[in-house]
């Protein structure tokens, strides 16, 4: 059997004559990739920011009263964890 140049470019020509059915505002559509959000996840985000915010209220409020103990050996162990492990 024997193969003809023009034979090999079939598939292009066939990608082309496609594509120029498309219009350019159907082209943009189809590239455009989309994320939806549930709304369980969304709740669950609302309610860690929250817990986040509490949490430093209370750090806050306990710099500010004096009451706040630091551990000095907990902090070292974190930031030698974190040089260690490249912040993991």
């Amino acid at each position: 059997m024997k193969i003809n140049s023009s034979q090999s470019m079939v598939p292009h020509a066939v990608y082309k004559a496609t594509m120029a059915k498309v219009t350019p505002e159907e082209h943009q559509l189809a590239k455009k990739d989309q994320v939806e959000i549930s709304s369980d996840a969304r709740k669950l985000n609302e309610e860690i920011a929250a817990a986040k915010e509490q949490r430093i209220q209370e750090l806050k409020t306990q710099i500010e009263n004096g009451t706040y103990e630091l551990d000095p050996e907990k902090t070292a162990e974190a930031i030698l964890r974190s040089w260690t492990k490249g912040g993991k």
